[in-house]
């Protein structure tokens, strides 16, 4: 009103626009060179957490909170273990293989599945060679679905399945984003549930799968062709 001496309301801004679904559905695009550079420098963050909580690990026993949450894992019910399990075997390198061949069938193009597939091999090597170095056992006093040798930090199958699941995350278009991480928890947790990792254990893994996933996104840039 004229006279009030009040400033004038400014209008409210529009809405943001909703987004497009043929940007839901584009295929991936290459990556510049600052994103590379951050990519590079959170694979690096990673890695330090990781040699962090290796440190941590190898020098003390499970927690007991470590130890009851897998007992719950283990009691989880068979209706959904059973399919969780057959989700699993995306953690193992023959099912990263596999994946990397349907890739190169269904887009005849060679970079993205030897990146996925790298990834995966990578992350798998590292993974098998901590084992050793940290020396953690095994859950122990639990239900045991699945029979397993040898240590259990950091877990290999989380490892893996990470790794492959920040590969894929960058090449599939927006809608499918969350499908790869989705994967890669059911991964994680169904490691839990057969009763061979404590909680860190899948932690560890999954700290070398976001660096190795990240530093070949990095380096190869698969996207781009």
């Amino acid at each position: 009103m004229a006279g009030t001496g009040e400033p004038p309301v400014p209008p409210a801004p529009p809405p943001a626009p909703a987004p497009d679904a043929s940007d839901l559905d584009a295929p991936a695009r290459p990556l510049d060179e600052a994103t590379r550079w951050r990519m590079a420098a959170v694979a690096t963050a990673l890695a330090v957490a990781f040699a962090l909580l290796s440190a941590f690990v190898g020098d003390r026993p499970p927690g007991a909170w470590e130890l009851v949450t897998v007992r719950r894992a283990t009691d989880l019910t068979d209706v959904v273990g059973y399919p969780a399990r057959g989700v699993m075997q995306l953690g193992t390198i023959g099912a990263i293989v596999g994946v990397g061949l349907v890739m190169a069938w269904l887009t005849r193009k060679r970079l993205p599945p030897v990146a996925v597939i790298t990834a995966g091999l990578v992350a798998l090597g590292i993974a098998n060679r901590m084992k050793v170095i940290v020396d953690r056992a095994r859950p122990e006093g639990v239900r045991l679905r699945e029979a397993q040798d040898g240590f259990g930090y950091p877990s290999s199958h989380a490892a893996v399945a990470v790794a492959a699941a920040v590969v894929l995350t960058a090449l599939v278009p927006r809608r499918w984003r969350p499908v790869p991480a989705l994967l890669a928890a059911i991964v994680a947790v169904t490691r839990m549930h057969v009763g061979v990792h404590y909680p860190l254990d899948l932690l560890g893994g999954a700290l070398i799968g976001g660096a190795v996933g990240l530093l070949t996104l990095a380096l190869l840039d698969p996207a781009h062709r």
